[in-house]
């Protein structure tokens, strides 16, 4: 193999050479770094520490603003609730006053006497067998009326003072319309209202027949 001899100024050519290309990288580098570093320069540190507290703040803002609105779609639901509970009270209420107006209406209508004290169980039982369908109400597919006309011969004579089917009132029904007479005659100084209305919880039948007596 052949050597190679090179003259002082081809080796000085190729030393200047392997020079150039070392420096020329590392202005490369160098303007690399510096690019970067004037990129870091125009974030101002104060600024980003204020933008990461700002966006921290919307945040706590944006869950603040959740929670109150779940809490008062709570209220809101609570408020629904409380409302429907007392619409469901006062509906029950509604109930319960039909029904009884539709049974004493019924019982007075026979025209029978309902026996002393026994007012308040028969309404309890009559109005348990009430059943409603729109606005009208049957006992056992009956008219109230007509279901009590056929009750107050066998299982309901109980609660009243009859002697026949056609419900004339007994010996006994003519003294209590008696007895009760002054507090219904207004000459007298013992007519009383609040017994009145006593006499009509109790024996709504009884009430009328003496209101229609003594009322003119």
């Amino acid at each position: 193999m052949s050597k190679i001899e090179l003259t002082e100024q081809e080796l000085q050519q190729k030393i200047n050479s392997a020079i150039d290309d070392a420096v020329s990288g590392l202005k490369r580098k160098n303007k690399e770094l510096l690019t970067k570093l004037s990129k870091y320069k125009e974030v101002d540190p104060n600024e980003y520490v204020e933008l990461k507290d700002k966006i921290k703040s919307l945040e706590e803002q944006t869950m603040s603003e959740q929670e109150k609105q779940e809490k008062l779609i709570t209220q809101q639901r609570e408020t629904i609730d409380n409302l429907n509970k007392e619409l469901k009270d006062k509906q029950n209420i509604l109930d319960n006053l039909n029904q009884e107006n539709v049974v004493n209406t019924a019982i007075t209508s026979l025209g029978i006497p309902v026996k002393e004290g026994m007012g308040d169980a028969l309404s309890i039982y009559l109005k348990s067998q009430l059943i409603q369908d729109g606005d009208k109400y049957y006992i056992k597919d009956k008219d109230p009326v007509e279901f009590i006309k056929e009750w107050v011969k066998e299982d309901g004579k109980h609660f009243f003072r009859v002697n026949n089917i056609g419900g004339s009132a007994t010996g006994a029904g003519k003294e209590s319309i008696g007895r009760y007479k002054d507090i219904f005659d207004k000459s007298s100084d013992k007519y009383n209202l609040t017994e009145q209305i006593k006499l009509k919880r109790t024996d709504p039948s009884l009430y009328n027949q003496l209101i229609e007596k003594y009322s003119k």
